[in-house]
């Protein structure tokens, strides 16, 4: 009986492009309908990395799972550390900057305005739902870690990662410029959707997988 791991199917699937389109689009919902500034954008961004390293985790947890792993060390516990500092970094040049570009108001008006806000909770809840179905359909239900290599899935985050981070900076140079400006603020958001996209794609090799959708 051939106990060898089923190959893994190539390209981005349908269900995950969706999930980052959406994903993207959750900001510019903020900025139309609760009139979000680039600060609690970009915070959104930062927590956004958060979340996605949490699942980047547990892909190199599950591969390290198969018998056959033969890794010198667990990737799973040099993960978390590793992903960790580069998560830190992003955030105290998130909240450096947002010192430097404070609004008018001060400090209370810039930290009321992102966490005092529902709708930025009801974003960030959303990206990590998003993110929970897309690691369910894609990963863990099929089992994709049975022919996952954990040395490729540690590397596969910190592409985003460094598109999030030229997105903070972007969205600071958004505030220096206009103050702001609701148009500028989209137009950020549609630039970091559009770079998300383009590394997922790059990852997958600019294939799409057009299965069913459920």
């Amino acid at each position: 009986m051939d106990t060898r791991p089923a190959p893994s199917p190539t390209g981005l699937s349908i269900f995950s492009l969706l999930a980052i389109i959406v994903t993207g689009l959750i900001p510019i919902w903020g900025v139309l309908n609760y009139d979000w500034n680039a600060i609690q954008v970009v915070v959104l961004f930062w927590l956004e990395t958060l979340v996605f390293g949490i699942f980047a985790w547990m892909r190199v947890r599950d591969t390290e799972r198969l018998p056959g792993s033969h890794e010198p060390f667990h990737l799973r516990s040099f993960f978390p550390v590793h992903y960790g500092l580069f998560w830190l970094v992003h955030g105290i040049l998130t909240w450096v900057l947002v010192l430097v570009f404070m609004p008018a108001g001060g400090w209370d008006a810039a930290w009321s305005a992102t966490f005092a806000d529902r709708s930025f909770w009801m974003a960030l809840i959303g990206v990590g739902l998003l993110q929970t179905m897309s690691h369910w359909r894609d990963w863990a239900r099929p089992e994709a870690w049975r022919a996952a290599d954990p040395s490729a899935e540690i590397r596969r985050p910190y592409a985003r990662v460094g598109a999030l981070h030229l997105a903070v900076i972007g969205g600071f140079w958004v505030i220096s410029l206009s103050g702001s400006s609701r148009e500028l603020v989209i137009l950020l958001c549609g630039a970091k959707l559009v770079i998300d996209a383009a590394v997922a794609l790059w990852q997958a090799g600019f294939k799409v997988r057009f299965e069913a959708v459920r």
